[in-house]
């Protein structure tokens, strides 16, 4: 769903890392850098990601944290967290605002539930607490493969700090 814009060729080079060709921050001005998202295949997609910082408006609070949240309090089981995270961040950035139109396809919200095939309201879609007991029902019956983001690899990046966040999670809640 997001890339990074090779268009601009002052803030991204070429580079051929390990044999595989991938590209890099040359020259950004990091104040006009909002997010980069590696390009999947590329070296730069197997390095470790930061979790998205995006700070949900209506509660106050980073979106990954309230997909930890949303987790627990829907019955995901804890060993599923930490990838349920990182797939979050991989798709949507945890955003519950986040759409991606696609063919055949309407993903919204932060675990991006197709809303084009699936019976879910967009407004349900779009509530962390709300789609994450509706993605639990889809894992339940199919694993993870609904997710396009864990079936070609792009939740990996973000796995350690999507396990970093549950284990801060796991210290400082009470449940």
């Amino acid at each position: 769903m997001f890339g990074i814009d090779m268009s601009a060729p002052t803030c991204y080079e070429r580079a051929n890392v390990g044999g595989a060709v991938g590209y890099r921050v040359a020259g950004c001005v990091l104040a006009a850098v909002v997010a980069c998202w590696p390009v999947p295949g590329h070296a730069a997609a197997r390095l470790p990601a930061r979790l998205p910082a995006w700070v949900d408006p209506i509660t106050g609070r980073p979106g990954c944290e309230l997909v930890v949240e949303s987790a627990v309090h829907t019955g995901w089981p804890d060993h599923t967290w930490p990838t349920l995270v990182a797939i979050a961040a991989a798709e949507s950035g945890c955003r519950r605002d986040a759409v991606h139109r696609g063919a055949g396809e309407v993903s919204v919200g932060p675990l991006q539930i197709n809303i084009a095939v699936h019976p879910i309201s967009v407004a349900c879609a779009q509530q962390y607490h709300c789609s994450s007991r509706f993605a639990r029902t889809l894992y339940a019956s199919r694993g993870w493969s609904p997710w396009t983001a864990y079936r070609r690899g792009r939740h990996r990046p973000y796995m350690p700090a999507a396990q970093q966040l549950v284990r801060k999670w796991n210290r400082s809640s009470s449940r």
